[in-house]
């Protein structure tokens, strides 16, 4: 009867860790995605209204400047580098964050070995700021959201 209690507990706990314990976000960062969801509802309901769309676009640029990352999750799509400006792209919750800071001198104070170590599909959290959304375009930003967050912590999960 004990290794059958025993056993069962060991399975129970393995199913929650298969279950639960790939949550890669949290629910300050589910709030921030749901949010942007209404953003892209109330601008698509309002097609047809240029004038309305553009007030979503703005509330939506006002919500993201400046807010608060703590430690949000996401899978890696792609570590870059271009004119000397190095930054990690990873996807969750159908938002793609553009893991980068203001000043790239910011990589030697994260561990920037990092950048070398991570691979395509890695999990990473990450905590800092959103600077903004980096979409030229309302459409775009309303479609396939860019942020750009500005990080304080990087690491691989």
């Amino acid at each position: 009867m004990k290794n059958s209690v025993a056993l069962f507990t060991t399975t129970l706990f393995a199913f929650a860790c298969l279950v639960g314990c790939g949550e890669r976000t949290n629910s300050e960062q589910e709030g921030f995605a749901n949010q942007i969801k209404q953003f892209q509802m109330d601008y698509k309901e309002a097609e047809g209204n240029d004038i309305a769309q553009d007030n979503a676009c703005k509330a939506f640029d006002e919500y993201v400047k400046g807010h608060p990352v703590n430690n949000w999750g996401a899978t890696v799509v792609e570590v870059n580098s271009f004119l000397g400006s190095r930054w990690i792209v990873a996807d969750a919750d159908g938002i793609s964050y553009k893991v980068w800071p203001e000043n790239d001198a910011k990589w030697s104070d994260l561990g920037e070995d990092i950048l070398g170590r991570l691979k395509v599909g890695d999990e990473i959290s990450f905590s800092g700021t959103v600077n903004h959304e980096m979409s030229f375009t309302c459409s775009g930003k309303m479609s396939e959201p860019e942020i750009q967050v500005d990080p304080n912590s990087v690491s691989i999960q």
